[in-house]
């Protein structure tokens, strides 16, 4: 039983209710934010050995759009890459392929078209179309220096498919996460197409 029925619990409890209140204001009253400064997120970087390789693999075969090219450095819109030697002199540290620890993930609705190109390029698979327990299909392999990358079917399309292959309306949702108006428009959307 929790609560105050438990004896000293209940003061434990409103101890721990109460220095969650306090967190979010201690972290609202730093210094840092008294000066307007609010940090946010711009980019992963990724450490790659041939910069112009990499770039021919992100920019002409996963068609990402780059937004600025320093050379040793180049920006796509939510990622980086940067040439290793340049990294390591930079930062006195030597760089580690093939960590297993994170994954860039796109998203494309021509999964059968992808893996042919990604086949054509002779980069190694971590597995090919795969549907995962979700009912999301998606390949995964290595980049040329062994970084993870995912493209997977982006929920709208999982959710068409899925009604392609008979899965009830009910289904359909739980698996998308799409309201019945959403899922509605996209079978209209669809079916107009075909």
């Amino acid at each position: 039983m929790l609560g105050p029925a438990c004896g000293g619990c209940g003061i434990f409890f409103k101890y721990i209710v109460e220095l969650a209140v306090l967190i979010p204001q201690n972290i609202r009253n730093h210094p840092l934010n008294d000066k307007g400064n609010t940090m946010k997120y711009k980019s992963v970087l990724l450490v790659v050995e041939d910069i112009n390789k990499s770039r021919y693999l992100f920019e002409t075969v996963l068609s990402q759009k780059i937004v600025a090219d320093y050379g040793e450095d180049i920006s796509f819109e939510g990622f980086s890459i940067h040439q290793r030697k340049h990294f390591e002199n930079l930062l006195s540290i030597t760089v580690k392929y093939q960590s297993n620890s994170c994954e860039l993930y796109f998203e494309d609705d021509n999964l059968e078209e992808i893996s042919k190109l990604i086949k054509s390029t002779n980069l190694e698979f971590v597995h090919d179309i795969i549907e995962q327990p979700w009912k999301q299909k998606a390949i995964r392999f290595y980049d040329y220096d062994k970084n993870l990358i995912e493209i997977g079917e982006s929920f709208k399309g999982m959710a068409y498919r899925l009604y392609k292959e008979k899965y009830t309306i009910d289904d359909i949702l739980k698996y998308s996460f799409l309201t019945k108006e959403e899922l509605d428009r996209i079978i209209k959307r669809n079916e107009t197409m075909s």
